[in-house]
């Protein structure tokens, strides 16, 4: 014989929550400096056109 039980569905954890956990496990490190300006990270323009064309093939 056996038992038939429903699925205890658990509360989904926060995004807040998700990140603090991230960031315990030492998966995630903040930013030493969370002030400071974006500043682009490809050289040459279209760099993003070529990446996503790339990507296409």
């Amino acid at each position: 014989m056996a038992e038939i039980r429903p699925i205890e569905r658990r509360r989904e954890p926060t995004l807040e929550e998700r990140l603090d956990d991230l960031e315990r496990d030492g998966c995630l490190v903040r930013a030493a400096n969370p002030e400071q300006p974006l500043r682009p990270v490809a050289r040459r323009p279209g760099a993003l056109a070529r990446f996503l064309a790339e990507r296409a093939e």
